[in-house]
């Protein structure tokens, strides 16, 4: 199948053409598919910092627990966390060194690369995303087909991995081989969607895990579509949308520093796993005063991922490779890109 994704994999490119030009230089050798880091790569012996974008959600929950806990400093890092409002700008800030490791979309990152960008992944996003497709509770649409020619609101533009996965649940589930030009989507911030969608100004909303769970607990919305069950249902295949990302220039003289920040997301991870009230704090920073708001955001986000080996790398290939036929190689890629993924600075404890 040849479709087209709305604009998708085009606005893609012209981002990341964009993101290329400014980057500084374009890829090395430094990083490849199950490729080592330097013998003399060792963790930190003194303070580095570093730069993180994120965006809300898990991330930043994760994030904020590395800063709260002080696992940073552990390995010797100082972490400054740089907050982007949704995925377009943090994928600009990865692909124009404005950070040393950002939490990237695997669709968007692939055609940067493979235009020239020297962006790496380097580590599994924190958990199994679980975005949704909600409309008002009282509306008549039911399935994502019947948007034909409605308004879809996205936290994450048209650009991004997360909307290229829904636009291929579309075409290979619905048969919509060109989603946004059957739609209109508009671009905006989770909380922003909602009120749109309150004033009819959109007809359904794409949105991030955790405002998933907001919408769920107000009563006010309904789920149509859980865009990670959807696509394993389509695909066969668990969705990896986000990985951790450096470039290669950065990891050819700061391995050690990307080591060190893989055992400070591991650790943070660990410390979430063995305390409960972490959820009430998150619950609170969101806004979520439900009583079960907590609860509900521990189930929906605490399927971490602990592992980044051959095995994450393969199915993240395949999930890049499914989607040549559907969006077409003209406005994607040909083959996943040489460099993208590399284990050599993911340190397993």
């Amino acid at each position: 199948m040849k479709g087209r994704i709305i604009g998708t994999c085009i606005a893609a490119i012209g981002l990341v053409v964009g993101l290329s030009a400014c980057a500084q230089g374009g890829p090395s050798t430094a990083s490849t598919e199950g490729g080592g880091a330097p013998d003399d790569c060792a963790l930190p012996s003194q303070q580095q910092t570093v730069t993180l974008g994120i965006n809300p959600g898990t991330q930043k929950l994760v994030t904020d627990v590395i800063k709260a806990q002080h696992l940073d400093t552990k390995y010797k890092l100082d972490v400054q966390v740089k907050s982007f409002q949704n995925p377009p700008a943090s994928a600009q800030a990865a692909a124009q060194h404005a950070v040393n490791i950002a939490y990237g979309g695997l669709t968007t990152m692939a055609v940067a690369r493979d235009k020239g960008s020297d962006v790496v992944f380097f580590g599994p996003f924190i958990t199994t995303p679980k975005d949704g497709v909600f409309v008002k509770k009282d509306s008549p649409i039911t399935t994502l087909d019947q948007l034909k020619g409605k308004k879809i609101g996205s936290f994450s533009g048209t650009a991004s991995a997360t909307t290229a996965i829904l636009n291929a649940v579309a075409s290979k589930t619905y048969g919509i081989d060109d989603l946004n030009n059957q739609a209109h989507i508009v671009v905006a911030p989770d909380p922003a969607l909602f009120g749109l969608l309150d004033k009819g100004d959109i007809d359904a909303a794409l949105v991030v895990d955790s405002s998933t769970v907001k919408a769920d607990l107000t009563g006010q919305y309904r789920k149509i579509l859980d865009l990670n069950e959807a696509y394993q249902k389509a695909f066969s295949e668990n969705p990896i949308f986000v990985g951790l990302v450096t470039s290669d220039e950065f990891a050819s003289s700061h391995c050690g520093e990307l080591k060190a920040f893989t055992r400070a997301q591991q650790d943070a991870i660990a410390y979430i796993l063995s305390h409960d009230d972490v959820w009430d704090g998150y619950a609170r920073d969101l806004g979520i005063t439900d009583p079960g708001g907590s609860a509900a955001l521990k189930d929906l986000s605490s399927e971490f991922e602990v592992k980044w080996t051959d095995a994450e790398i393969s199915a993240a290939q395949t999930l890049l490779t499914s989607m040549i036929p559907i969006l077409g190689e003209k406005d994607y890629i040909a083959k996943v890109p040489d460099g993208l993924f590399t284990t050599a600075y993911w340190d397993a404890q």
